[in-house]
């Protein structure tokens, strides 16, 4: 069963054009991620499974299935200080891409530069699966893999420095005004 009757997707009115560029600016803050699920681990029961391709088939736009499901909630992190991220290079973003992965700096600041690995399951290929179920399950791997490197001591020695999960808010296009939850691991 085709998705779209005529192959052509409609216009999607709230989706923005790819903000993952040189000047965007975020308030991010820190995240405590899922644990890890999918292939090789016990799934938690707190996790929505994969929707079928029939139940995707309810969203004509990306911008409402992500609107109408947002990520699963996880615990909040006790650290409230929020930070501004200033994206100062684009190492590889593109809509239908999945992670969007970009080279910031913290505060404006002259100071170290970080690679950002953003998970927005807007920017997700739409049309072959889950995006929301998708980006969770690549994040909360990488998260759980960074965490458990710093925890054996080889972060910043054989793989690169891991400075945590982080959260920030991007809107949608039109009224009522919506934002969605964005994660991503500096």
């Amino acid at each position: 069963m085709d998705r779209f009757p005529n192959g052509i997707p409609p216009p999607d009115r709230r989706k923005p054009k790819l903000p993952y560029r040189r000047g965007l600016k975020v308030q991010i803050t820190r995240h405590i991620p899922p644990p890890p699920f999918g292939h090789g681990y016990v799934r938690e029961a707190t996790r929505r499974g994969l929707l079928s391709f029939n139940e995707l088939a309810k969203y004509p736009t990306a911008s409402q299935y992500c609107l109408e499901n947002p990520y699963p909630s996880t615990e909040p992190h006790p650290n409230k200080t929020v930070h501004t991220l200033e994206i100062v290079d684009v190492i590889a973003a593109e809509d239908g891409r999945g992670p969007q992965l970009v080279a910031c700096r913290l505060h404006y600041d002259i100071g170290p530069l970080f690679v950002a690995k953003i998970y927005d399951p807007l920017y997700y290929d739409w049309f072959s699966c889950d995006n929301i179920w998708l980006a969770d399950y690549e994040y909360s791997r990488e998260a759980a893999a960074y965490a458990r490197a710093e925890q054996a001591g080889i972060d910043g020695v054989y793989i690169p420095e891991y400075h945590g999960c982080w959260v920030f808010s991007m809107p949608f296009l039109g009224k009522p005004v919506a934002t969605r939850e964005v994660r991503m691991i500096l």
